[in-house]
């Protein structure tokens, strides 16, 4: 058979084609359904870093703010100027932009989101402590400077801030810009009324 052309002859197993095509299709069908999930957990991850970076900024001037009044309220000897002046710093917190981080605690974890809502209870009631009016309390020369753990409270809510604040930095890989106890004790050194 010289000078014939032969051709190759395949037999093929259409169901084995077929099953390989089906889990083809079904492949394809997976990452379609599963891709806008996929997409929608990187944008919210990516939104929850965003958001916790603003936070973890407003938190820095809020923990100084706190330690630093805690630092005048412990220190000795009690004045009437160092009780006002602790005052002073443990009211000047952001309360206002800290309060809309409820509003996104879904964004975080169940610790960071009870961190941030522990540093925003305790910035709440020093503030209605030390604001029962609307306006700090004031301590007039010669008062009874005897208030009821005021460096405590004061302490506690540094503490508390500082917590959240760490959180959030870790949270977003971030390193805190830097040390708020060292900071804190350079501003009491050049605030405190003596």
């Amino acid at each position: 058979m010289e000078g014939e052309m032969t051709c190759f002859q395949y037999d093929v197993d259409w169901q084995a084609a077929g099953a390989v095509i089906t889990a083809i299709a079904a492949l394809i069908a997976l990452y379609v359904g599963v891709w806008p999930t996929l997409v929608a957990a990187k944008q919210r991850k990516s939104r929850a870093r965003a958001y916790g970076t603003l936070l973890a900024a407003r938190l820095n001037r809020t923990a100084l703010n706190a330690e630093v009044a805690s630092r005048l309220a412990n220190l000795e000897p009690k004045s009437v100027a160092r009780f006002n002046t602790a005052v002073e710093w443990g009211v000047a917190l952001d309360h206002e932009r800290i309060a809309e981080a409820s509003s996104q605690l879904h964004l975080f974890d169940e610790v960071l989101a009870r961190q941030i809502s522990a540093a925003f209870a305790d910035m709440e009631t020093t503030r209605v402590l030390l604001m029962p009016a609307g306006a700090p309390i004031k301590k007039a020369l010669g008062a009874d400077l005897a208030q009821p753990n005021l460096g405590g409270l004061l302490l506690a809510q540094a503490q508390s801030v500082n917590r959240a604040r760490e959180g959030l930095y870790q949270f977003v890989y971030a390193k805190p810009p830097e040390d708020i106890t060292v900071a804190a004790a350079e501003v009491v050194a050049a605030k405190d009324p003596g």
